[in-house]
């Protein structure tokens, strides 16, 4: 306990007694005029930084009494100070000054140093992550890029950027046909995938270009080159691109198109109108199922010429739906204009060559002038059959379960876009003729090899 008297003092315990007051002692400040350093903010940390990231750092003096910051210390690699001021810097209560740093990547420290008798040194860290390059890379197409007519597939790749979530990244799609495709997203592994609908695209060959570009703006790329073959597979199609005349109609349940049932006198046609393909350069593959019935009259899968056409059905009976009145079974109707490739399981001896069963190829539906004849094996069978024609004018192939029957060039062929569909008929004997899972291809991809 000390005692002020009268200029002097009285010690109680061991204190000695001086002029000197005792409310200050060594190394504290009085109360009320102590400094305090403080450093904002806290911790420098940008995340990824695209480029040179730069931060004010601020050293203020938030305490009562004059503060001296004597020295500034930067501890790392990938930081550098861009701004200081000359030490020492004596700071009045409230007063400040901006230390300005400079970081790309990597951890660093940056120590400020004063009297501050609490805390004469503080340290901040210093924390960024370079922007790296991103990776991403497109899987080869299936079948070396040749897309069959009006197939639907998922093209993929996979796409990384450092420690970023890949599903926060976007692709972008181009072709160098149709435009942009569009943008997706990868999963949480990078995985990512581009619908392709060969229903909507452009026939021929496609540069796809895959972009990526990050949060920085960096951008890299990959690309695939692709052959959208020309044409369609019919179960693919609305209901509403068929035009259906007679008794042929859309069998919902069983996913076929049934021409005539068995019923006498009855002929039905069925033709795709959605999409016309070139007539002299066209393959096509479907399945039919005729017989149950007493063995008439067959059905044709016709090419009908659009800028010709005036109808989509042709004369019943022996014409089959296709051809010309004929004076040996009907007298009425119109030949389609086009080409014919008929399945006959009736003999009519006014036309026919042979009373055997037949294919044959006619132009226009000329009955009595056949470019192609070939006598069939049995198909009256109720059983499902395919057939196959292949025709690159003046060249044609036509397979029947995989048996070629005819391989030859017929001159007669000209050039004309077309709407393929089915025509059939029955006479006083009957069969049914039903059809399924029609696929049409043009040639836009002849001759595309893949990169």
């Amino acid at each position: 306990m000390v005692r002020h008297i009268a200029g002097g003092c009285l010690l109680i315990g061991v204190m000695g007694c001086s002029d000197y007051r005792i409310d200050k002692v060594e190394g504290v400040e009085p109360p009320g005029t102590s400094p305090e350093i403080s450093v904002d903010p806290g911790a420098v940390d940008p995340g990824v930084t695209c480029g040179v990231h730069t931060e004010d750092v601020t050293v203020s003096n938030v305490g009562d009494g004059p503060l001296t910051v004597t020295d500034v210390l930067l501890v790392g690699d990938g930081w550098s100070l861009s701004s200081i001021p000359t030490f020492p810097v004596l700071l009045d209560p409230g007063a400040s000054f901006v230390v300005v740093v400079e970081g790309q990547g990597g951890p660093a420290s940056l120590s400020f140093q004063s009297d501050d008798p609490i805390r004469n040194q503080v340290t901040i860290t210093l924390e960024s992550d370079l922007d790296t390059l991103p990776e991403m890379s497109l899987d080869a197409p299936p079948d070396d890029g040749l897309l069959g007519p009006g197939v639907r597939l998922d093209l993929t790749g996979a796409a990384f950027d450092g420690a970023v979530d890949p599903a926060d990244l976007t692709i972008s799609w181009a072709s160098d046909v149709d435009g942009a495709l569009g943008a997706v997203a990868p999963d949480s592994s990078g995985v990512f995938a581009l619908p392709w609908d060969g229903l909507v695209r452009t026939p021929g060959a496609h540069q796809l270009t895959a972009t990526l570009t990050d949060s920085c703006g960096t951008t890299v790329e990959d690309t695939i080159v692709v052959c959208q073959e020309l044409g369609y597979v019919a179960d693919q199609l609305d209901l509403d691109t068929w035009h259906y005349e007679g008794t042929a109609y859309w069998d919902v349940g069983d996913r076929v198109v049934e021409l005539t049932a068995l019923d006498p006198f009855a002929v039905g046609t069925a033709f795709q109108v959605g999409s016309a393909v070139p007539a002299g350069a066209v393959s096509l593959a479907f399945e039919f199922q005729t017989g149950g019935g007493t063995g008439a009259d067959g059905f044709s899968v016709t090419a009908l010429d659009v800028d010709r056409l005036t109808g989509f059905m042709g004369a019943p009976g022996c014409a089959l739906g296709y051809g010309e009145p004929h004076e040996s079974c009907i007298d009425t109707g119109e030949a389609l204009p086009g080409w014919s490739v008929e399945i006959d399981t009736y003999y009519n001896p006014y036309i026919d060559p042979s009373s055997n069963d037949h294919l044959s190829l006619t132009f226009d539906g000329d009955l009595d002038t056949t470019a192609a004849w070939v006598d069939l094996p049995e198909v009256e069978d109720t059983g499902w059959h395919l057939l196959e024609i292949e025709v690159r004018a003046p060249w044609v192939q036509i397979r029947l379960d995989g048996e070629i029957l005819i391989d030859e060039e017929i001159p007669e062929f000209t050039a004309f876009d077309a709407y393929v569909g089915f025509t059939a008929a029955t006479g006083a004997d009957t069969n049914t003729h039903t059809i399924r899972g029609l696929t049409v291809a043009g040639d836009a991809c002849d001759g595309f090899v893949a990169l």
